[in-house]
């Protein structure tokens, strides 16, 4: 548990980055910004990362979070960077991420501190 608490931590630090890089720009800005689009990919794949290390117990005790989607966007990123629908990240980063974000300290508020 520990090391999901931790991992939880990680991914939390990555959304907060991804959500301050991109707070107050419009979307039409950030797909013309190389440095912001750069930034996004990163902290999705610090996300993706740690989500892929997060405990299949705990992946099995909170399904309502996307680790399948965190970690298969990450792969994206990674491996199939010519593919990379910008429009769609920032869906996810101004859509999704925050709630993920809800979720995910729910989750952490209720597990032990290392």
């Amino acid at each position: 548990m520990m090391r999901d608490y931790d991992r939880i931590l990680h991914i939390l630090g990555a959304i907060d980055d991804a959500l301050e890089s991109t707070d107050g720009i419009r979307k039409e800005d950030f797909l013309e910004n190389k440095d912001k689009l750069a930034a996004a990919e990163r902290y999705i794949m610090i996300i993706g990362e740690a989500a892929h290390m997060v405990s299949g117990a705990m992946k099995a005790d909170h399904p309502e979070v996307q680790w399948h989607k965190m970690v298969g966007l990450r792969n994206m990123i990674a491996h199939e960077y010519m593919r990379v629908d910008y429009a769609a990240l920032w869906e996810t980063v101004r859509g999704v991420l925050p709630k993920m974000r809800k979720q995910l300290s729910a989750i952490q508020s209720e597990l032990p501190k290392p």
